[in-house]
């Protein structure tokens, strides 16, 4: 009976031992839990404020784009502005000796527009493009909207407007480019 004893002792122990372990297994399990737990509310503080400045970054990025809207604006207005008062003449070839102003006035009187030098603002040819065999155009800017826009209903009148109404010996058509987009 001893020996049954003896051996009901020993299980108890090795329960006893089992019992210690699972305990201190559990204490382990349990520590980790509470770091986990800790890092997740550490983990939600920070999300929590990244949502927050996302929101604050969002709202930031569309107000700058209102910002830029607006400035745009306000900048392109004094280009349309001008453009009211401008005009792309084409089709003209370049001669030696040539002023743009000149071949304006000739363009004007073809026309059957009196223009002078108090009409316009700026006269200029631009600058060739690389291999394009057209000639370059004249660009004129002109002081009153309202004589550009005679110019430009009179070349509407003759349609088969060429250099040749200019008094020169080629037939090259003259044509316009409208710079301003509201016509």
């Amino acid at each position: 009976m001893e020996e049954n004893i003896m051996a009901i002792l020993k299980e108890i122990q090795k329960i006893t031992d089992d019992l210690k372990d699972i305990k201190n297994v559990m204490n382990t399990q349990g520590e980790i839990i509470f770091e986990n737990s800790k890092r997740l509310k550490t983990m939600e503080e920070r999300a929590k404020k990244q949502d927050e400045t996302l929101e604050k970054l969002v709202i930031e990025n569309n107000n700058l784009k209102k910002q830029i809207k607006t400035m745009e604006a306000r900048i392109n207005q004094p280009a349309q502005g001008q453009l009211t008062h401008s005009l792309e003449i084409r089709g003209i070839p370049v001669k030696t000796g040539e002023t743009p102003e000149g071949i304006l006035c000739s363009i004007g009187a073809a026309l059957g527009v009196k223009l002078g030098p108090e009409d316009l603002d700026t006269v200029e040819r631009k600058r060739p493009r690389g291999e394009d065999p057209r000639p370059p155009a004249i660009v004129v800017r002109f002081v009153r909207q309202t004589v550009r826009d005679e110019v430009i209903r009179l070349r509407k009148v003759k349609r088969d407007f060429t250099t040749r109404h200019l008094g020169w010996d080629s037939d090259e058509r003259i044509y316009r480019r409208r710079d301003d987009p509201r016509q």
